[in-house]
């Protein structure tokens, strides 16, 4: 999952290249829930990575014990 994390900002013509945001709080909810959501898949991918590491161990135990 690929997430665009845009500012929502205005370029002030003042010639020093800041960025005006005219509302923080919302630009701010959306990127927390932006990270958030990359938090979560990247927990859901390691959780799976450890199962599967989990069930090879297993695999691997078992055909070598025999």
């Amino acid at each position: 999952m690929l997430v665009e994390l845009d500012a929502h900002c205005q370029h002030v013509n003042d010639g020093c290249g800041r960025c005006k945001c005219d509302d923080y709080g919302i630009s701010e909810a959306i990127l927390n829930r932006k990270v958030e959501a990359i938090v979560n898949e990247y927990n859901e991918l390691l959780a799976t990575q450890l199962e599967n590491q989990k069930l090879v161990s297993v695999s691997y135990y078992f055909h070598f014990s025999w």
